[in-house]
């Protein structure tokens, strides 16, 4: 009879490994591109050993070298050339997806030894449908396996405090500093497994044993430092500000709903917000079940995950952010307390409604993760530049990070410029070296990706829109593409003085030489700011032909090029800088240009938003001078 509860365990535990994986691995290939953390692990890791060992050295704000050094052993598997070649997304993810599987199994032995069995089986199944860990155990970073070692070190501890080994406690020592030297979050897990043995063992040496690993691992963070200055400076350069409790418990509400119900990648809906609730009413039942019944287990499920996650936590409220990854070591734990809990308020059957719980979270995640869940297109935004980037044209960054994405995904070289190399930017330094590029190059492709980190109040953006001439964009998951033509070339001018509330249009300008089938003429529009102004105000400029049909439109905000750092005042100028693009079957004029001043209060439940038409539509007749004479212009009714 024992022996077949052994075997109908080992199965079970195998069973819930396999979902694990297979969970995991799911349509991996159809992930889509790598985003820039990923792009990261491969700029790191496909260097030779030593050279990559350097750079962690050396590199600010960058992770311990262990799980770089697995990726460059991982990539060369086969006999690959680590340093040549692409590097295919899911191969490399593939990693991920076996160091997030083999922490299921784990997490069932380290529930057994604290509750038994059942107690293990149910943990591991809850780990193996967990969102939040499914989701990270698809990304091409440290995080699964930071989890499979705090994991490890903790089956380590336990086994050793149980049996009093010498090779148990050697193995929760290189546990724990494998961990360390992944990840240097992992000292809080660490904290929390050093206040456990000095609990258990309060009368054999526990304190002194729980400070010497501490002191071990701290003693290996200080070497490392030691040898780091990129880890010196990066420690340096923390500025730590309190955050207001409101801030802080949002971060934090966020943070807990990422691990709760897994990771969102739009605005949560009516289901997600379900999903949340059922695993968060989950997690009460079974803290009340711990409170209660108090079952075995619970001092160490407060020590081991609980004071970890209070630890990482209290960085917010020190104004330090935290993201869901940062907690998903602690996240384990929480599935464990899960089912304790659910086993002390009901046994076997608390267990079940656990499992069941998370498996109607995981039933509402994971459908919509893999059909509409895709990563980053920095592929397709790259070759679109390369297919139609032309001869004195450059490629124009706003973050410094982006050259890993680019350089991963090209496939012939353009040039390119970084602005800057602070995150966030500087305008000056930015002002000044987008000047330079506007001197070298006759257009340029400007490639946004992640800008609340580099360019949070889009000031790239602004400055192009004052200094060049806004053409087409291009919107792609992750990165959005816009062109702009450069240079300030003869323009034929129309003065129009036309009042309209909020602004006054004053002048139109046209490039005649691009008012051809496939041409780019470029148009500036000039407006005098009024005392009614209103920030939401936006012009619909359209070129028409004689036809009556529009070949060509734009909506840009008025306030788009305005560079100034208070509000536009009445009497201010605004400038608009346009590049149309005809296509090559357009007809051969004659033209006109409406331009139709208009409010949007971008409302996000009603698309565009709702919209002011502010003032009648301005109609200008494009009648092209003599070859050689830019004098002309005049005012008519539409076509």
């Amino acid at each position: 009879m024992r022996a077949a509860r052994d075997w109908g365990f080992v199965l079970g535990l195998a069973a819930a490994t396999a979902l694990g994986l297979v969970l995991r691995g799911w349509h991996l290939h159809a992930l889509g591109g790598f985003d820039w953390d990923e792009a990261a692990t491969v700029f790191i890791a496909r260097r030779p050993l030593g050279d990559l060992l350097a750079y962690l050295r050396g590199a600010p704000f960058e992770h311990p070298p262990l799980y770089y050094v697995l990726a460059h052993a991982w990539l060369a598997l086969g006999g690959n050339n680590v340093a040549a070649g692409p590097v295919d997304e899911a191969r490399l993810r593939l990693l991920s997806v076996l160091l997030g599987a083999a922490a299921v199994p784990l997490l069932g032995a380290v529930g057994t030894l604290l509750s038994g069995r059942a107690v293990g089986l149910a943990a591991a199944v809850l780990l193996a449908l967990a969102p939040a860990h499914v989701f990270y155990s698809r990304d091409a970073r440290m995080y699964p396996l930071l989890v499979l070692l705090c994991l490890a070190a903790t089956l380590a501890l336990l086994h050793a405090l149980h049996t009093g080994r010498a090779g148990w406690w050697a193995a929760w020592a290189l546990a724990s500093l494998a961990a360390m030297a992944t990840h240097y979050f992992a000292l809080f897990p660490l904290v929390g497994q050093a206040v456990y043995l000095a609990w258990a063992r309060r009368r054999c040496g526990g304190p002194r044993l729980a400070l010497l690993g501490v002191s071990l691992a701290a003693g290996a963070l200080v070497a490392w430092g030691a040898l780091s200055p990129g880890l010196r400076h990066s420690l340096g350069a923390l500025r730590l500000a309190p955050l207001p409790p409101s801030e802080a418990l949002a971060s934090l509400g966020t943070t807990c709903s990422w691990l709760l119900r897994g990771p969102l990648w739009e605005d949560p809906t009516a289901t997600d917000n379900l999903a949340g609730a059922l695993a968060a009413g989950a997690l009460g039942l079974a803290a009340l079940g711990l409170a209660w019944r108090r079952p075995p287990g619970t001092a160490a499920l407060l020590a081991l995950g609980l004071l970890p996650a209070a630890l990482l936590c209290g960085l917010v409220l020190l104004g330090r952010e935290v993201p869901a990854r940062f907690l998903l070591p602690t996240l384990p734990f929480g599935l464990l307390a899960l089912a304790v809990g659910g086993a002390a308020m009901g046994r076997r059957a608390g267990s079940l409604v656990a499992v069941t719980a998370l498996a109607a979270v995981a039933a509402l995640w994971l459908p919509p993760y893999y059909g509409q869940y895709v990563r980053g297109d920095y592929a397709q935004a790259v070759r679109l530049v390369e297919a139609r980037a032309q001869p004195g044209e450059a490629i124009v960054f706003n973050g410094p990070w982006q050259t890993l994405l680019y350089e991963h995904y090209r496939a012939r070289p353009l040039p390119a410029q970084i602005l800057t190399g602070a995150v966030p930017l500087v305008p000056a330094q930015v002002a000044a070296a987008l000047a330079d590029v506007a001197r070298s190059y006759r257009g340029i492709w400007l490639l946004e990706a992640d800008l609340g980190r580099a360019d949070p109040h889009g000031y790239v953006r602004t400055w192009l829109a004052r200094h060049a001439y806004r053409g087409p964009t291009w919107t792609f998951r992750q990165v959005v593409v816009t062109y702009y033509l450069l240079g300030d070339p003869p323009l034929l001018r129309y003065p129009l003085e036309r009042a309209a509330p909020g602004a006054e249009l004053l002048e139109l300008a046209i490039e005649p030489a691009g008012l051809r089938p496939g041409g780019t003429p470029r148009i500036a529009l000039t407006w005098r700011v009024g005392a009614d102004f209103s920030p939401g105000l936006k012009a619909s400029v359209r070129l028409y032909a004689g036809d009556g049909g529009y070949w060509w439109s734009a909506d840009p905000w008025l306030m788009e090029g305005w560079l100034a750092e208070r509000a536009p005042q009445a009497g201010d100028i605004l400038y608009t800088r346009l590049a149309a693009t005809l296509p090559e079957f357009a007809m051969d004029g004659p033209y006109y240009v409406q331009v139709l001043l208009y409010e949007s209060t971008e409302r996000p439940e009603s698309g565009e938003g709702w919209v002011a038409w502010t003032a009648p539509p301005v109609w200008v007749a494009l009648s092209l001078p003599p070859r050689g004479s830019l004098a002309g212009g005049r005012e008519a009714g539409g076509p």
